[in-house]
C-alpha cells in the first residue's frame, strides 16, 4: 500500500495597486540565484465540485464554491498557481488534448479559457444562464457547454465564437461529453435522458432513455461504443451506443449518483455518489470492485488520471482525495479546513490587533511582532464584529444573538449580552460605561431596528432607541459622547442624544441601505458606507450632506475615518472573488490610492481599521488572514494568518505573519503548512528557514512609520 500523504490546498494573495512605490524591506544579505516565494498551505473554503488532470498527468485542476480554480504538481502535492475571475462557484473544469489551455464553467453564466501555464484568463464567454459542465472535442477544435437552460453549446475553442446551439431537452442540462473521435455529443438532463447529437450538423441522433432517474453525468468509453451516466435513482448504467439499449445496471449506492468517468483502458466505471463513496465497476460486467470510503460529505466529480493508476475525488467535504485506482488505497487528501476572517480592531495604543472569525473564535495579536498571543473561545457561531474599549481593557465581540466581554490582558471571559434578536454593529462610549448594540427588532409584521445601550460593568440594559424601520446595522459614538449615531437598511441614518435617548436629527435621502458609521475625530462629520457602492460624508451640525465617493467595484461599501481625520478608508465588496480598498482625501475629496485583493468569496460587512498612529490600515479577507496595508502608499507590508487544521471543525493553533518578500515569524508547528517555490519546484521551509525566518524584519514591517 502506499503510504497516504496530507498536503493541503494553497492560496496566494494577489495585490493590485494603483499609483504607489514599493515597498521592501531593506535587507542587504544575499539572494538565491532565484528568489523563493513563500506559499502557504490553505485550503478550498467551500465545496470542492470538480477535478481533472493535464493530459500528460503532470497537473491536477480543483475547482470549488469557493469561485477558484486551483493547479496542483501531482508528483509534490505542491500547487502551482490560483486561477481567480469567476463571481461564483465553478461547476467544471477540464484540459485541452494538448494540455496548454483550461476551460471552465460556473454559476456565473460564464465560461472561461486559462492559459494553464501562466494562469492568464485568455477568454470569457458569457452565457444566458448558468453552465454545468464543460468539455473539450478529442481534436481541440470545439468546446461543449451544458446549462441550466436547457441547451448545450458548442464554441469554437480557438476564438470563443458560438457555432451551434443543440435544443431538445426539456430539463436542465447537467453534463456533456464528447465521443473519442469527436463526432458524437452526449448530453445528460434532469428530464431523465442522454442525448447524442451529431458534432457537424447539430441534429439529434438518438435519444437513451428508460426507468431512470434524472441524469447528473455522463461518460463515453475510450472505445466509443458504450456510455455511462450517473442518475439520482442510486444506478450507474452502460448503454450500448449503437444498439441504444442498456447493457448493466450499477446497484450499490445508498443515495444519487454526481458523476461517472471511464478508466483509459475502458475496463473500469468510477462512481461518485450523495452517499459520500466512490465505487469502481467492471465495466464489462457491472460487477462492483471496490468502494472507497473517506469522504465526510458527497462526492462531486471523479477522474482517473491518464495512465489510468490513480483517481481523484472532489467533495463538498472541502477535500481533493487521491486513490490507487488498482487498489482503492487513498494516497493523498488536499485539504485545509480554513474560515476567513471577519472583523478586526487595533487596542487604542495600537499594541494589540483583535480578529473575529468565522470559526467562532476571537483571536489577540501582538501588532508590533505579528505573533499570536491567545485565542478566545466562547461564542457558538459566526463572530461577526471585535471592538475594544476606550482603555483597551475590554474587547467585545459580537455573534449573531450574543455580545462577549474579554479582559484583553489575559484573555479572560467577563460576561455575556445575550439578545432575542440580531446583532450587527457594537461601539463603545468614549468612557468605556456604556455598550451600544445595533440589532434586529423582535414583533410581528415589517421589520424594525433598534439600538440596545447597555451598562458595561454590570451587562443590564440602559436604554433602547427605537424607530428604525428595517434592520439597524451600524452604531458609532461622537468622541464627545454625547451623540449615538445609528443605520440601517431603511437608508436613513438617525443622530440620538446618548444621555437622554432623543432623537436629534434624521439624515435621509441616503439611497442605500447604511452598513457602517464613523465619525470623524474632531466630531463634526459623519462617513457612512452603503449599499450602493457610495460612501457619503455628512456634516453633523447641520445634517448637509458634505461629499458623495463613488466608483466602486461593488455594491456593499464600509467606511472609517483615519485617526487624523484627513483621509477616510472605503472597502467594497459583495461576495466576490476581490475586495476593493479605496483611501479618499477628506479636504479635497480626492482619492489617493485603490487596493484591489483577489483572495475568494468575501463574507464579512466589518469595515477595516485604522493604527492609532494612522500608518496601517488593516483589512480582515476570507482566507485566514488579516493584511496590513501602508495607509500613505497602500503596499502592502504583512499577512497575518491563521493556518488550517487537519479536521473540519477543529479550532487552529498554528500561524504565520510574513512580509511580501518572505520574511516570516510563526508557530512552532506551522512548517508542515509553508513551502517555499522556485518555478514548479516545492522546498520544505526548512531549505529557507535560517534567511527567511527574520522576525526583526517583520517588526520592522510593523513599526507604525512607513519604511
Amino acid at each position: 500500500m502506499t503510504p497516504m500523504r496530507t498536503f493541503s490546498v494553497v492560496t496566494l494573495f494577489v495585490w493590485s495597486i494603483a499609483g504607489s512605490p514599493p515597498l521592501l524591506a531593506q535587507d542587504s544579505s544575499p539572494l538565491p540565484a532565484t528568489r523563493p516565494e513563500l506559499i502557504l498551505q490553505i485550503g478550498h473554503n467551500r465545496d470542492v465540485t470538480s477535478v481533472a488532470f493535464s493530459p500528460d498527468g503532470k497537473t491536477l485542476a480543483s475547482a470549488g464554491n469557493d469561485d477558484t480554480i486551483r493547479l496542483w504538481d501531482t508528483a509534490s502535492g505542491g500547487l502551482k498557481r490560483v486561477l481567480y475571475g469567476h463571481r461564483d462557484g465553478v461547476t467544471s473544469v477540464t484540459f485541452a488534448p494538448d494540455g496548454r489551455t483550461l476551460v471552465s464553467a460556473s454559476w456565473d453564466h460564464t465560461v472561461r479559457w486559462w492559459d494553464a501555464a501562466t494562469g492568464a484568463l485568455r477568454r470569457t464567454v458569457v452565457h444566458s444562464d448558468e453552465v454545468f459542465s464543460v468539455a473539450f472535442s478529442s481534436d481541440g477544435r470545439l468546446v461543449a457547454g451544458a446549462s441550466k437552460d436547457g441547451t448545450v453549446r458548442l464554441w469554437d475553442a480557438r476564438t470563443g465564437a458560438l457555432k451551434r446551439t443543440l435544443v431538445g431537452h426539456k430539463g436542465w442540462v447537467t453534463s456533456v461529453a464528447f465521443s473519442p473521435d469527436g463526432a458524437i455529443v452526449a448530453s445528460g438532463s434532469l428530464d431523465k435522458t442522454v442525448r447524442l447529437w451529431h458534432r457537424q450538423t447539430g441534429t439529434l441522433h438518438r435519444t437513451l432513455k428508460g426507468d431512470t432517474g434524472a441524469v447528473e453525468s455522463v461518460s463515453f468509453a475510450p472505445d466509443g461504443r458504450t456510455l455511462a451516466s450517473g442518475h439520482w435513482d442510486r444506478t450507474v448504467r452502460v448503454w450500448d451506443i449503437r444498439a441504444g439499449s442498456v447493457r448493466w445496471t450499477g446497484r450499490g449506492h445508498s443515495k444519487r449518483i454526481f458523476f461517472v468517468a471511464f478508466s483509459p483502458d475502458g475496463k473500469t466505471v468510477a462512481s461518485g455518489s450523495d452517499d459520500a463513496t466512490v465505487r469502481l465497476w467492471d465495466a464489462r460486467t457491472g460487477r462492483e470492485r471496490t468502494t472507497l470510503s473517506g469522504h465526510k460529505k458527497h462526492v462531486e466529480a471523479v477522474a482517473f488520471s491518464p495512465d489510468g493508476r490513480r483517481l481523484a475525488s472532489a467533495s463538498w467535504d472541502h477535500t481533493v482525495k487521491i486513490w490507487n485506482a488498482q487498489t482503492g488505497a487513498q494516497q493523498e487528501t488536499l485539504a485545509g479546513y480554513s474560515t476567513p476572517v471577519s472583523s478586526v480592531a487595533f487596542s487604542r495604543d495600537g499594541g494589540m490587533l483583535a480578529t473575529g472569525g468565522m470559526d467562532a473564535t476571537v483571536r489577540l495579536w501582538n501588532a508590533q511582532t505579528g505573533t499570536l498571543l491567545r485565542t478566545l473561545k466562547g461564542h457558538r457561531a459566526d463572530v461577526t464584529s471585535v471592538v475594544f474599549s476606550p482603555d483597551g481593557g475590554i474587547l467585545a465581540s459580537v455573534s449573531i444573538d450574543m455580545v462577549v466581554l474579554w479582559e484583553t490582558a489575559t484573555g479572560r471571559y467577563q460576561r455575556t449580552i445575550r439578545h432575542d434578536t440580531p446583532v450587527w454593529s457594537v461601539a463603545f462610549s468614549p468612557d468605556g460605561k456604556i455598550l451600544a448594540t445595533a440589532v434586529s427588532e423582535a414583533g410581528s409584521g415589517e421589520p424594525r431596528g433598534a439600538v440596545h445601550m447597555w451598562d458595561v460593568a454590570t451587562g443590564t440594559l440602559q436604554r433602547t432607541l427605537t424607530g428604525h424601520r428595517a434592520d439597524a446595522l451600524a452604531v458609532a459614538f461622537s468622541p464627545d459622547g454625547k451623540v449615538v449615531a445609528s443605520g440601517g437598511f431603511n437608508s436613513v441614518i438617525r443622530l440620538w442624544d446618548a444621555d437622554t435617548g432623543a432623537l436629534q436629527r434624521r439624515l435621509a435621502g441616503y439611497g442605500g441601505g447604511v452598513t457602517s458609521l464613523a465619525f470623524s475625530p474632531d466630531g463634526k462629520l459623519l462617513a457612512a458606507g452603503s449599499l450602493t457602492s457610495t460612501v457619503r460624508l455628512w456634516d453633523v451640525e447641520t445634517g448637509t450632506l458634505r461629499r458623495s465617493w463613488t466608483g466602486h467595484r461593488y455594491p456593499l461599501t464600509v467606511a472609517a475615518f483615519s485617526p487624523d481625520g484627513k483621509t477616510v478608508a472605503s472597502e467594497s465588496f459583495f461576495f466576490e472573488p476581490s475586495r476593493e480598498l479605496r483611501l479618499w482625501d477628506v479636504e479635497d475629496g480626492t482619492l489617493r490610492w485603490t487596493v484591489t485583493r483577489r483572495v475568494g468569496l468575501i463574507s464579512s460587512v466589518a469595515p477595516a481599521a485604522f493604527s492609532p498612529d494612522g500608518a496601517m490600515i488593516a483589512s480582515p479577507a476570507e482566507d485566514n488572514t488579516v493584511n496590513l496595508v501602508d495607509a500613505r502608499s497602500g503596499r502592502l507590508r504583512a499577512s497575518l494568518t491563521i493556518l488550517p487544521t487537519r479536521t473540519e471543525g477543529e479550532t487552529s493553533t498554528e500561524w504565520i505573519s510574513f512580509t511580501p518578500e518572505g520574511y516570516y515569524v510563526s508557530s512552532a508547528h506551522a512548517g508542515r503548512f509553508i513551502r517555499w517555490r522556485i518555478g514548479d519546484k516545492f522546498f520544505p521551509l526548512g531549505v529557507y528557514e535560517q534567511r527567511f525566518h527574520r522576525p526583526d524584519l517583520l517588526q520592522k514591517a510593523l513599526r507604525h512609520s512607513v519604511w
